[in-house]
């Protein structure tokens, strides 16, 4: 083994603005304090409750980064999803 992972475990995104905001969604905008270290260029939100795992062949690149305040705020908004 290589150590390189073959496969991950993906959100979608959305666009949508406050009045579509997913009811399991972490919102990222400029208002957030990490939004300069995300490399993103519009607001957005991480659907938590959209997820799939993607082989790593068909991702051609990142779309933005998530600094651990955020990872933990996706981690929050999972395990109210699923109960935990």
């Amino acid at each position: 083994m290589s150590g390189v992972l073959d496969s991950g475990s993906l959100a979608f995104v959305t666009t949508l603005t406050p009045a579509g905001f997913p009811l399991f969604g972490v919102r990222v905008d400029p208002s957030h304090p990490d939004w300069g270290q995300t490399r993103l260029k519009l607001p957005l939100a991480i659907r938590t409750d959209r997820l799939c795992t993607l082989n790593t062949s068909v991702i051609s690149g990142r779309v933005g980064v998530l600094s651990p305040r955020l990872m933990e705020e996706v981690r929050r908004q999972l395990k109210t999803l699923f109960g935990l």
